[in-house]
């Protein structure tokens, strides 16, 4: 796409495309340019969800509390000042807490945000997995990635994720049934050794369509509990009136919690065997205080 004659000519072509492809059951995988972008992604993605889920796999929490012109390091003050706009809940994996002003921090964390520091992402790296089967739109800032395999970006950073690693987060975000928009940010060819990060680019790309072309869309169908295709399990734990309930998928293995809203309607979370395994040890899984704050 050519880029507009200013910056807010770009966000409206953008925005226009995304409404286009999105409506046509196409799903548009963004590349190139900053995330200063997805403001364009919040308004067309908006249009159709009366509610949204954005992860983003990004050492910074893109936010600040001055007000200065949109970029790529502050688009969610765009989004939170867009009246129109329908983001709710913000995912962040593989944060490193020197790159963030701690009150921004405390800030997210009191809006019910989920936030994962880059070191318990690698202490367990496949318990991302639910986060992006949750989620609707899935963004990814190329300076996630250690400088030593991806310099060509314009605030690298010595830490961060592996080249291996970034491509496994990216299958998993491939193979989210719920997923509408991908978008891969901020590759800059200036700042590139030996077109290095363009290499990982491409091969964060391949995952990606990899996981995208093993999806199991088993979500919209979590609710036919005489399929067959699912098992429930009712766990008791002390000190909660009601049991928890855990739905197991018997062609996936992946696992989601059962959570009753307003009129009796089931939704549900995704979470890992570790949820259901800590709830028969008589704890309460995080993924569900969480989920149940939010639905407060």
């Amino acid at each position: 796409m050519k880029q507009g004659v200013t910056f807010n000519d770009t966000i409206a072509g953008l925005t226009d495309v995304l409404n286009l492809l999105i409506s046509e059951h196409v799903f548009p995988v963004i590349v190139g340019g900053s995330s200063a972008l997805i403001p364009a992604i919040d308004k067309a993605v908006s249009q159709i969800l009366s509610r949204y889920t954005l992860t983003c796999v990004d050492p910074r929490i893109d936010y600040s509390n001055d007000r200065k012109e949109p970029d790529s390091f502050n688009y969610l003050n765009s989004l939170f000042s867009n009246h129109k706009s329908t983001f709710s809940h913000y995912i962040n994996i593989g944060y490193q807490t020197y790159l963030n002003d701690q009150q921004i921090i405390n800030r997210f964390l009191k809006r019910r945000s989920e936030l994962v520091r880059i070191g318990d992402v690698r202490q367990a790296i496949h318990l991302t997995e639910p986060l992006f089967r949750d989620s609707d739109v899935a963004i990814f800032d190329i300076s996630a990635i250690r400088q030593s395999d991806a310099p060509g970006t314009i605030s690298p950073s010595p830490n961060g994720f592996y080249g291996e690693e970034i491509c496994l987060l990216s299958r998993y975000a491939g193979i989210s049934d719920k997923l509408r928009v991908f978008g891969l940010f901020d590759v800059n060819p200036e700042f590139d050794l030996r077109d290095q990060t363009t290499g990982l680019a491409a091969q964060i790309l391949w995952f990606f369509l990899e996981g995208f072309s093993q999806k199991q869309y088993e979500t919209p169908v979590l609710n036919l509990s005489n399929s067959g295709r699912f098992i429930k399990y009712h766990v008791r734990v002390t000190n909660l009136e009601d049991d928890l309930i855990f739905v197991k998928s018997n062609l996936t293995d992946r696992w989601w919690i059962e959570l009753i809203a307003e009129k009796d309607q089931a939704f549900y979370v995704a979470c890992s065997h570790e949820d259901y395994l800590k709830a028969n040890r008589n704890e309460v899984p995080d993924r569900w205080v969480q989920a149940i704050e939010r639905l407060k």
